[in-house]
Parts: structure tokens; C-alpha cells; sequence
């Protein structure tokens, strides 16, 4: 963290994501660059990002780099899908970050070209000084090792009543936002429904931005609680159980840096219904059953294929998905600092000429 200007440890951060006692780690410290260091900034916040400028230029002084992690550029590619104050300070510091960064990683081959283009577009200076690269995303859902949590009495009774009807549950984990297409959902599975099918829909998620004649339609919908549930701020034990008893996982977003859920379905065994998408083709590849938003013919098509099919087949699609670890995504981040440290160790033909 910064503090008036200046680097500090975030201890109190760290104890409470790890669920530590305050205090445990003791206070926080100064952080002093050396020679060498090398910065990654994770989760790029980008209101925060300024801040960090003085300790990017002491870093690079002292021969070490700067790397930071881009989900997606979706503020400057949608930005009518967001909020515009998040917009506004995203479209003013991506330049501020291509131009600190030494290494820009993206969480998706489709980021990596997207921002790339956008980097030749806007600042194509920049592409001959700052690498882009990907690293490998992992993904944990209902993990053994954590204590089981409790599942809300209606999540349950609904799952008790499709496994008494024999009825197929589809489900979207997703924020309610009007990009997921959460809508699209709805709209199809609504004319299901009128022509006698009996079908259930799960969504998880919670309220996102621009959602609020999506959100009140899906808490106000007259199949709440029959054929349709909102689990909104699922714990992980029921997400878990929501994939368990779930025939397939859909997604009808009409825009993704990454779409961690095709990945969390394919963990727990279920094939992925999705849209159309340059990332989604990526992620799932010969895994997914693609559909296009824009014939809602074609999701049902993809409903009645899953539908057909037999668990080993279901079972079958899951395992082409290609599922990351974050193991791979740590040596893949290690990898390329540690290539780029030593590019800056190693003097240029033009330099070692000179002293010779």
C-alpha cells in the first residue's frame, strides 16, 4: 500500500483475507526498493494506480521491472456497458499504465490481442518497449479443505422439487448486469415455460451496475421459487451443490476478458452452453456448445443437444475444456519477470560494441 507517497507492507490486508488475527503479522513496515526488485500489480485498480508512479520509476532505476495484470479493456471497447465514473478513470490511466509497465499480463490470448490492438491504434510506440503476454488462470470451487456452510432452505427445496420431476436444471453464475445477458436467459427459457416444458433455471450472482430493471425483473419473476431461483451471494457451499445438481452451466455474455464459471462448470463435471465469443471459443474450445444471442433458436437447439445426450457424453465434453491451475499462472508470471530482468542485465550489441 501507498502511504503519503511512500510504500508500505498491508499486513491488516493480508491478516483479514487469510483470516488471521489483527495484529498477527505485526505493524506495517516501510518498504525500501533495491536493486533489482520487481513489482506486480495484480489486480489493477486503476484509481489507485497513480500512486504507485514514484515507486515504478525507483524500481526501474535500480534495474528491476514493473508488471501489471489486465483482465480486459471493456472501458474502452463498451464503455456504455459500465459505470461512466469507472469508465472515466479507466480511459484516463490505461495510457499510464502502458506507459510504466514493462510487462503487461493478460488473463486471456483474446486480452493479449485485444489490448495489443489497442496499444497499435492509440500508442503504437509503446508495442517495440512493453511485452504482453498471458498467464495461466486457475480455478477452486467448494474445495474440500473448507468447513461446509449452510444452504439456504429454499435453494433446497427447489432442488428437491426438479429431482422429483426429473426436471433438468440449467444455471448462469454471473454479477446481474445487462452485459451477462441475463435477460437473454430469461427470454428463452420463458417461451420454454409457455410451450410446456419444465425446465428449471438457477441464477447466482448479486446486483452489478446498470442492472436495475434487470434485477427487479428477475426478483419479481412469477416462477420464483417454481421453475426459476435467484441465489443471490451464494456461499461456496452452495455454488458447489448449484454445479453438483445442475445439468449444464450457460452463458449468454455479450462481452468476457476471461469467464471463469465455463471453467468452474467443467471442474465439476458439467458442459457449458455459451455464447458466440472470440474468448469463449478460446477458453472452452472443443468443450462448449455455442450458441448465438442473437437467434434465440439457436440456444434452445443447444438445450435440446445437452439434454440428449448421455452423462458419459456430457461428461466427455467437459474434460476437452481446458481447465489452468494457478501453480502454472505463478511460474508463468515468474517466467516472464525473470526473462525480462534479464534483458535489462544484458547490455544491448550497440552497448557491449562501446566497451570493447
Amino acid at each position: 500500500m501507498v502511504l503519503n507517497g511512500e510504500l508500505y507492507t498491508a499486513y491488516r490486508f493480508a491478516e483479514r483475507v487469510l483470516d488471521l488475527e489483527t495484529g498477527f503479522l505485526g505493524p506495517d513496515q516501510k518498504v525500501t526498493v533495491r536493486d533489482g526488485d520487481q513489482m506486480l500489480i495484480l489486480d489493477c485498480t486503476m484509481d489507485k494506480y497513480y500512486s504507485f508512479l514514484p515507486t515504478f520509476t525507483e524500481i526501474q532505476k535500480r534495474g528491476g521491472t514493473v508488471s501489471t495484470v489486465i483482465n480486459d479493456i471493456m472501458p474502452m471497447r463498451n464503455p456504455e456497458w459500465l459505470p461512466q465514473d469507472f469508465v472515466k478513470v479507466y480511459q484516463a490511466t490505461l495510457p499510464t499504465v502502458v506507459r510504466s509497465s514493462d510487462i503487461l499480463f493478460c488473463v486471456s490470448e483474446f486480452t493479449a490481442a485485444d489490448l495489443s490492438s489497442w496499444i497499435q491504434e492509440n500508442m503504437p510506440d509503446a508495442l517495440s518497449r512493453v511485452k504482453i503476454t498471458t498467464f495461466d488462470q486457475g480455478a477452486e470451487i467448494g474445495g474440500a479443505a473448507l468447513p461446509p456452510e449452510p444452504i439456504r432452505p429454499a435453494l433446497q427445496d427447489f432442488l428437491n422439487s426438479a429431482d422429483e420431476e426429473n426436471a433438468p436444471i440449467f444455471i448462469q453464475v454471473s454479477i446481474i448486469q445487462p452485459r451477462k445477458g441475463q435477460d437473454f436467459g430469461l427470454d428463452v427459457f420463458e417461451q420454454l415455460w409457455a410451450s410446456g416444458r419444465n425446465e428449471r433455471l438457477i441464477y447466482v450472482g448479486r446486483k452489478g451496475w446498470k442492472a436495475e430493471e434487470l434485477y427487479e425483473r428477475i426478483i419479481s419473476h412469477k416462477e420464483m421459487n417454481q421453475r426459476f431461483l435467484f441465489v443471490e451471494n451464494a456461499n461456496e457451499t452452495e455454488l458447489a451443490l448449484i454445479f453438483d445438481s445442475a445439468l449444464a452451466l450457460f452463458s449468454p455474455s455479450r462481452g468476457e476478458g476471461y469467464g471463469l464459471p465455463v471453467v468452474e462448470a467443467s471442474l465439476r463435471g458439467i458442459p457449458v452452453l455459451v455464447n458466440n465469443l472470440q474468448v469463449y471459443r478460446e477458453i472452452a474450445g472443443d468443450g462448449g456448445i455455442f450458441f448465438d444471442i442473437e437467434e434465440p433458436g439457436s440456444f434452445v437447439r443447444a438445450i435440446d443437444r445437452v439434454e440428449a445426450m448421455s452423462p458419459a457424453e456430457r461428461l466427455a465434453l467437459t474434460k476437452k475444456v481446458r481447465v489452468g491451475t494457478w501453480n502454472q499462472g505463478a511460474i508463468d508470471l515468474l517466467a516472464a519477470i525473470s526473462a525480462a530482468a534479464d534483458m535489462r542485465k544484458t547490455p544491448s550489441i550497440d552497448e557491449s560494441s562501446s566497451k570493447v
